[in-house]
């Protein structure tokens, strides 16, 4: 089976990039997720499974007050870069290399990203309009960070959980009409 979600998220976590994971959701990020949505590991090696992750940005880009320096005119650029590829049923990885990518579905991991792409509307998991020529649903997701308060609240992370499991029964639906 293809990936067929695509995870686009703000940059590598310092700490992973330090430690080469090669992944946006590995190390920190992944136990915060699975944990804060009381997500059985199942599903989420599931949810990994049908999942690409890239970064709008390549690097870290360093720490400010409250979380990290987030260069919106840098993200924009990237975002349209990668919109382009897109249409064009490509991507990169985390090497900044060229692969396939026709995703079913787009999340964008924090509002921040979600800005990026012109999606201003503040609320999680709310289904949004569909990026230019790209058949994908999309979907502005809470980022996969510990800093946030939005995973300290019971009613986010049951929210969290349903939608997570959503994915995967709409992912397995999907790939059965093939």
């Amino acid at each position: 089976m293809s990936a067929n979600i695509l995870l686009i998220g703000e940059a590598p976590n310092a700490r992973d990039v330090k430690r080469g994971l090669e992944t946006s959701l590995a190390g920190k990020a992944a136990g915060v997720v699975g944990s804060a949505a009381l997500v059985r590991y199942p599903l989420l090696l599931e949810f990994a499974r049908r999942t690409r992750w890239v970064n709008l940005l390549r690097e870290w880009p360093g720490s400010k007050q409250r979380g990290s320096a987030f260069p919106m005119d840098d993200a924009e650029a990237m975002a349209q870069r990668l919109v382009s590829m897109l249409q064009r049923g490509y991507a990169w990885d985390r090497t900044d290399r060229v692969i396939q990518a026709s995703p079913t579905m787009i999340l964008l991991a924090g509002h921040r990203v979600g800005r990026a792409f012109g999606y201003m509307q503040d609320d999680y998991f709310a289904s949004r309009d569909p990026i230019d020529d790209v058949d994908a649903q999309v979907f502005v997701v809470p980022p996969p960070s510990g800093l946030g308060r939005y995973w300290a609240d019971r009613r986010n992370q049951i929210r969290a959980r349903a939608f997570l499991e959503g994915l995967v029964r709409e992912s397995d639906a999907i790939e059965l009409s093939l």
